[in-house]
């Protein structure tokens, strides 16, 4: 049996070394100018949340320590300058968590150890002492952190006054705003984190946080539109045509773009017919996509400067486009895939619950399955990849082809999105239906980072045009 024991001494020191070094961040947060009516709404908005999304109950493994009216840790809320109760049972039941989470990551480890052959005994029962070890550690942590729920006494744990958390939700929303230059989703991201003690990695936004940012800028939009109050912040909203317009045609030819005139052709030729989609914003997402590679392809069989999978450039009427009868069947090897390897680590979970060789034997076949049509995925992308690259002809390589049909499938979902950028980025990369499912950005990696680097590309041309549009 795999054991990683904290002992009770070193829990002991760490609280108090924790509860001394966190107790210096009084002043972390110190603006105190009184909150503008569009921030107040977002406090708001931001409490109800809280209140209707609780960090889970006392009595399940979901309850991590989060209290109060911003259902914030002991130890963040104490970072931020509140007055909090810090136990030796939450610190050892959070030492415990990171411990399951340990043996959760080392046991998906060792069942894809086995590859696409029959697990040994030896490696079944390595699989059942980290099934064993998670569940001890986290059937512990839960028991530590009910413990500690029913020692916190509410009185002295500013978590739960209503007047602090108000003061300091307010402080953080100013402090956030300032550090995402009034970009809404990044505020409130920024918010997110700051309130659930994440670390930062360069952008504010993340899978963590997308659902809280979703809910609360919908509510905030709503809010607006009901009392006809200026929003105020940065809402990611293209700007109209004359604007977009008159600063391309100004700065275009001293921007350094590759296939600029593709882009300036269609963008002209759309400007008349009313459909407009800032070249800058375009070029920004070819960058992404291909890093303007005219012959990239994806894993997934996205091609061209613009990555457009092969179905949608059928549905948009591009001619010649390369979908030999095996590319669905590697889509289908995907989907069953993940199936499997959803079901492999949902069955970890029980191995030691239950007959210990026989559930790590069902667990580890299922991860061997689902290693299987990854490599059969792989080896069917692989030959698609080779087989486009190798002179099929495909209309997604021509670059003017694929800016045109490209510009046109983003101009639309951006028009669907009414010109909100961050859903449109978000409809062109996971589709639009995903979109509407969330009800705004969806917590895919691939699909958030996706927004991420492109904003951050826009805004690095729109910065070098205004330079140059000065000269």
């Amino acid at each position: 049996m795999i054991r990683i024991f904290l002992p009770k001494l070193i829990s002991l020191l760490l609280l108090l070394v924790v509860t001394g070094i966190l107790s210096m961040g009084d002043q972390a947060i110190s603006q105190d100018s009184k909150p503008t009516t569009q921030e107040t709404v977002l406090r708001n908005l931001i409490l109800l949340f809280y209140e209707k999304n609780s960090g889970g109950s006392a009595s399940s493994n979901s309850y991590r320590g989060r209290e109060g009216f911003l259902m914030m840790d002991p130890l963040t809320g104490r970072a931020l300058g509140l007055k909090t109760i810090v136990t030796e049972d939450y610190v050892r039941g959070k030492g415990l968590f990171r411990e399951a989470q340990k043996a959760l990551s080392l046991g998906i480890e060792a069942m894809n150890a086995a590859g696409v052959d029959k697990a040994s005994e030896q490696l079944l029962q390595l699989v059942a002492d980290y099934s064993c070890e998670y569940n001890r550690a986290m059937d512990e942590s839960a028991g530590l952190m009910q413990d500690y729920r029913k020692a916190l006494k509410n009185e002295n744990d500013e978590r739960f006054n209503k007047e602090a958390s108000r003061n300091l939700a307010d402080k953080i929303i100013k402090l956030c705003i300032e550090s995402a230059s009034g970009n809404l989703r990044d505020s409130l991201a920024c918010f997110h984190n700051k309130t659930r003690g994440a670390e930062e990695n360069g952008f504010q936004l993340n899978t963590g946080n997308v659902a809280f940012v979703n809910k609360v800028y919908r509510g905030y939009i709503e809010t607006i539109e009901q009392t006809g109050a200026s929003p105020v912040f940065d809402l990611d909203l293209h700007e109209g045509a004359s604007e977009v317009e008159d600063r391309w045609k100004r700065v275009k030819s001293r921007m350094d773009i590759p296939y600029k005139q593709y882009l300036d052709d269609v963008f002209m030729e759309n400007l008349r017919t009313g459909v407009v989609v800032d070249p800058l914003l375009f070029a920004a997402l070819m960058r992404q996509e291909s890093n303007f590679n005219s012959l990239a392809v994806s894993y997934v069989g996205a091609a061209g400067l613009t990555q457009i999978m092969p179905s949608t450039g059928k549905s948009l009427g591009m001619e010649n486009i390369y979908m030999p009868s095996y590319y669905e069947e590697a889509r289908d090897f995907f989907v069953k895939e993940m199936e499997l390897k959803k079901g492999a680590i949902s069955l970890f979970k029980g191995v030691c619950r239950n007959d210990k060789r026989g559930s790590a034997l069902h667990a580890v076949d299922k991860m061997i399955k689902s290693n299987i049509r990854k490599r059969k995925r792989t080896e069917l992308y692989s030959r698609y990849k080779a087989e486009i690259s190798g002179g099929v002809k495909d209309d997604r390589l021509d670059p003017a082809k694929a800016i045109r049909y490209g510009y046109a499938y983003f101009a639309g979902i951006l028009r669907q999105q009414k010109g909100d950028i961050s859903l449109a980025l978000a409809g062109y990369n996971s589709g639009p239906h995903r979109v509407k499912q969330f009800g705004g950005l969806p917590p895919y990696q691939e699909t958030v980072s996706f927004r991420n680097n492109i904003l951050r590309f826009y805004k690095e041309y729109l910065k070098t045009a205004a330079v140059r549009q000065g000269n």
